[in-house]
């Protein structure tokens, strides 16, 4: 299993596809989980664009420094790894992530875009994705209730240890639903496997396959 605890952490943006609602988000996870942790953000400019084109490159690394700026505001002592991008969203992302080796994922994309691009990604990357709702709030509200959700149960129980590292660093409760019932929760866990292409209004992790079915379970903590 990965050592998620020292996984750095890839928060793509896009101005056609995908907010900036991932950045609080993704300065919680940083401050959540002890340890050095590296926050890459990940500016994809469309394939028509030219690297030679010297105004869009400006705008895009603009962006990024005014976006690390607020992580800095947000997160001791972060360390931020700025990259602008040309390609196809789709597969720049996977490049970026897989070129790091391992890494988590924080996806905020406008709601017509989310299932097409959540499933390519899932289906392309096995690394937690976490899925934020593009019309959050600027700030992440208390996150207190945090649901590990699957049909089965046995993945239930896998998928709580995902949540704990979290949820001590948040002071938030983990409990066990099914999927269909996951009203009222601030952070939901599924398998990548059960996501079913629909997500819910709230922040979403979905984790790979493998890590739930490894001997250890899911966990955002290195095994001992």
């Amino acid at each position: 299993m990965n050592d998620f605890q020292h996984d750095p952490i890839v928060l793509p943006l896009d101005p056609e596809f995908l907010t900036e609602a991932g950045l609080p988000f993704a300065c919680a996870l940083l401050r959540a989980v002890k340890g050095v942790r590296e926050l890459h953000l990940l500016h994809v400019i469309p394939p028509r664009a030219q690297r030679s084109d010297v105004s869009q490159l400006a705008a895009a690394r603009r962006q990024l420094e005014r976006v690390a700026r607020q992580v800095r505001a947000r997160v001791n002592e972060p360390a931020i790894h700025r990259e602008v991008r040309s390609g196809d969203l789709v597969e720049t992302i996977v490049d970026a992530v897989r070129s790091l080796g391992s890494a988590e994922l924080v996806l905020a994309p406008m709601p017509q875009r989310r299932r097409e691009l959540v499933a390519k990604l899932v289906e392309r990357l096995d690394v937690p994705i976490f899925v934020v709702p593009s019309e959050a709030d600027s700030e992440v509200a208390v996150l207190q209730r945090l649901v590990a959700a699957s049909s089965q149960e046995r993945t239930q129980q896998r998928l709580l240890g995902a949540l704990e590292v979290l949820a001590d660093a948040w002071g938030a409760e983990v409990e066990t639903r099914p999927r269909e019932h996951v009203e009222g929760a601030d952070l939901i866990a599924l398998p990548q496997s059960e996501w079913g292409e629909s997500l819910p209004p709230a922040p979403v992790l979905l984790l790979p396959v493998q890590d739930l079915t490894s001997a250890g379970g899911a966990s955002l903590v290195p095994s001992a």
